[in-house]
C-alpha cells in the first residue's frame, strides 16, 4: 500500500474541521497531547507587526522618490540661477562697454580708409581735438573731422575751405570724450571714454607715415 504524506497539523484544521485564517496575519500552531485530551492550540497574531512593516516600505517608497525630484528641482533651479546671473553679468558689462568699444573701431576703421601719405592728423576744429582725415577729388582737398561734442562722437565732411563749425557733423554715437595723441611719428594713441565713464584704448599704426 502507498503510504500518504501526512498533512501539517494546522492543514488538519482547514481539511477537517473547516478552519479558515490568514496565514499573513495568524501563526496557528496545533499540538495533540492524547486521545480524549484538547489538544494544545496557539494562535499568535502576526499581523500588526506585517502591517506596520509594509506601512513603513510603503511610505519610504513614496517618500525616496519624492525626495529625489525635490533634490533635482533644487539642483536644476540653482544652475539656471547662476546661468542666468552670468549671463546678466556679461551682457551688462558689453552693452557698458558697447560705445566705447565701437567709437573706438570705427575711428579705427575710418583711419585706415585714408591711411595714404599726409592724409591723417591730428588737430583742432572749432576748438576741438580732432581727428583730421584729408582726401582730394578732382584737384579739390575735402577733410573729414572725427570730434566729441556735447557727449557725442561726431563726424563732419566737407571742403576743407569751407567755414563750418562744430555743430556741422553728424552724430556718431554717444561718447564722453576722445582723447588722442601721436605717441611715435607713425602710432596713434586713442583713448574713449563713455558716458559711464568706462574707458577704451588703444595704438593704431600710421603706415603711411613710415
Amino acid at each position: 500500500m502507498q503510504r500518504k504524506a501526512p498533512i501539517p497539523k494546522s492543514g488538519r484544521l482547514k481539511a477537517h474541521y473547516g478552519l479558515t485564517y490568514d496565514e499573513d496575519l495568524f501563526f496557528v500552531d496545533y499540538q495533540t497531547v492524547g486521545a480524549n485530551i484538547y489538544p494544545d492550540v496557539t494562535i499568535i497574531e502576526r499581523g500588526r507587526q506585517m502591517r506596520f512593516q509594509s506601512r513603513k516600505h510603503h511610505i519610504i517608497d513614496i517618500l525616496f522618490p519624492i525626495s529625489l525630484y525635490f533634490v533635482f528641482t533644487v539642483s536644476a533651479l540653482t544652475v539656471l540661477l547662476l546661468a542666468t546671473n552670468v549671463y546678466r553679468t556679461t551682457t551688462e558689462n558689453s552693452a557698458l562697454n558697447f560705445n566705447a568699444n565701437t567709437s573706438l573701431s570705427y575711428i579705427t576703421e575710418k583711419i585706415h580708409q585714408n591711411d595714404t601719405e599726409g592724409a591723417v592728423s591730428i588737430g583742432s576744429f572749432d576748438g576741438h581735438q580732432a581727428l583730421i582725415l584729408k582726401q582730394h577729388y578732382n584737384n579739390t582737398e575735402y577733410v573729414t573731422y572725427i570730434y566729441v561734442s556735447e557727449g557725442n562722437l561726431m563726424e563732419l565732411y566737407t571742403k576743407s575751405s569751407a567755414d563750418v563749425d562744430v555743430g556741422s557733423g553728424k552724430v556718431i554715437l554717444p561718447l564722453q570724450s576722445l582723447d588722442m595723441e601721436m605717441s611715435q611719428s607713425d602710432l596713434l594713441h586713442l583713448t574713449c571714454t563713455d558716458a559711464q565713464g568706462h574707458t577704451v584704448a588703444s595704438y593704431i599704426s600710421i603706415h603711411s607715415e613710415s
